[in-house]
């Protein structure tokens, strides 16, 4: 991941920081939320948002994969639009095994944390959360979906080619193949890239990317 995304990520930054920047706020009404904590297979103590309707369910459940700043405002926001809609919504937090990049706006150092959360922690820690939320009486038995935004759009395309229990995903962009200037570790690191992962899908994945976007040709 590093290196890879830090223009394309950088005017994302300059947006969400800039002050004229009037973000969606989701009311709590009807809602339950919580902040919670699972163990992920390496031990560590994940910690996810987590927003449902209030009532026993159980509710169908989306995990909310986040871009690179992690588990912020606006993910949460996500998690609680999904839950007016009648969904469960679960955003782990990726990233703070190193340092929770929501609160920064150093985007060296935030590239730096991203890029420490390789393929097979992030898939751990989607198998946690998968397994976390068949354990609610409150999260509905079968399929789930999944849905992320940026970085967290390429790691849709991942999990629904690595877990059968997903049903569907949303990758909001996100990159699908190396860029054309990209270096043999850039290459690497970027490792299974969802262009190689098609024949391995266990479930349809809508794709959403902009048709000007020069970032993800």
């Amino acid at each position: 991941v590093g290196a890879l995304g830090g223009l394309l990520f950088s005017g994302y930054a300059g947006a969400a920081l800039a002050k004229e920047a009037k973000p969606i706020v989701t009311d709590s009404a009807g809602l339950v939320m919580a902040e919670v904590r699972y163990p992920a297979p390496d031990g560590f103590d994940l910690p996810a948002y987590v927003a449902r309707p209030a009532g026993d369910g159980p509710f169908p459940v989306v995990i909310v994969v986040s871009e690179i700043f992690g588990v912020h405002d606006y993910i949460k926001d996500v998690c609680r639009r999904l839950a007016k809609a009648g969904y469960a919504a679960v955003a782990p937090a990726f990233f703070v095994r190193v340092e929770d990049p929501a609160p920064l706006s150093d985007m060296g150092r935030i590239m730096q944390i991203v890029g420490a959360a390789d393929y097979e922690q992030v898939m751990g820690d989607i198998a946690a959360t998968l397994d976390w939320t068949s354990q609610q009486l409150w999260a509905r038995d079968g399929k789930i979906g999944i849905t992320g935004f940026c970085w967290g759009g390429k790691v849709v395309w991942q999990a629904a080619a690595r877990f059968a229990v997903i049903g569907a995903g949303v990758a909001w962009y996100g990159r699908l193949a190396p860029a054309p200037d990209a270096t043999p570790v850039q290459i690497a690191s970027g490792q299974p890239w969802p262009v190689d992962l098609a024949d391995d899908l266990k479930a349809p994945v809508l794709g959403l990317y902009g048709g000007q976007e020069q970032g993800i040709p």
